[in-house]
């Protein structure tokens, strides 16, 4: 394209003199309107050659500018030095602590999480647990009073439970302390808990019916006679029926499975705690 452009092939006024010459006919006035033309048309080819030689330039110089860039990176690269043994050494053992690092946080997250989680949890059990006592609480109480109060013509305090934990508790009468007040406590306890739960019989010794006074003793009787609508068993061991009123002795009569006396109705026919003194230990 160069060689075009710097020496184009266009005939010179000499040239057409010389072709005259050979060819006497020839005519000339076409030919130089036809270099003339010529000429215009090498004129315009001329103009967009050498724009596109420039633009080939441009994009070569480019390439040859990539190349270069591209050339020192490789050499840098060919640079690099060998790492030593003991720069390895220190690598590796930096990404093992790095690594064991990690594990240690994931762990810690993830105890920080079950130990919330585990909170959460032990929230919910002792509010859960709280509420299940209370409620145990409330119906157990509530069930005492009802029965305290058929035991008096007047109302009195009846004992409470108070249920502070599932292994912890308080039971007592208000302002009454007495022998007599907390049989009757443990006894109007046990019954609550017959009509309330699962509890399949209950057995109770006359002792303690032996500090309790005779108005509320023969209530009593009254109460566990009520009993046998939960069919189940009540055993009751009671002493000096004699000095209790005709309706209590009534129901002791219509309840009685077993009556036991000396002389003969001992439980085994004879009593094992008579006999002779002796001196032997």
């Amino acid at each position: 394209m160069d060689i075009s452009i710097e020496f184009g092939l266009y005939p010179t006024e000499s040239d057409l003199t010389e072709l005259q010459q050979y060819f006497p006919d020839t005519n000339l006035k076409k030919l130089y309107e036809v270099e003339a033309y010529h000429k215009k048309l090498a004129n315009i080819l001329d103009s967009e050659f050498s724009i596109e030689r420039e633009s080939l330039i441009a994009e070569i110089d480019e390439l040859e500018s990539q190349l270069t860039i591209l050339n020192q990176e490789l050499q840098e690269l060919g640079n690099i030095p060998n790492l030593s043994s003991e720069y390895l050494e220190n690598y590796s053992k930096l990404t093992a602590t790095i690594n064991a690092l990690k594990e240690q946080n994931e762990a810690y997250l993830k105890e920080s999480s079950l130990s919330k989680e585990r909170s959460e949890a032990d929230a919910d059990l002792k509010r859960s647990t709280e509420d299940i006592l209370l409620d145990l609480e409330v119906k157990i109480n509530s069930k005492i009073r009802e029965f305290n109060n058929t035991l008096y013509p007047d109302i009195r305090k009846a004992p409470q439970i108070n249920l502070k934990a599932h292994n912890s508790y308080s039971f007592h009468t208000p302002d009454d302390d007495g022998t007599g007040t907390k049989f009757k406590g443990m006894i109007l306890y046990d019954l609550a808990i017959l009509y309330l739960t699962h509890l399949p019989a209950l057995a109770h010794d006359s002792l303690l019916l032996s500090n309790i006074s005779y108005q509320a003793t023969e209530a009593l009787l009254k109460l566990y006679d009520q009993s046998k609508s939960l069919n189940k068993q009540v055993f009751l061991a009671f002493d000096k029926a004699s000095s209790y009123s005709p309706e209590a002795n009534k129901l002791l009569s219509e309840n009685i499975v077993l009556r036991l006396s000396s002389n003969g109705n001992e439980l085994y026919g004879i009593s094992w705690n008579k006999g002779e003194n002796s001196d032997e230990v």
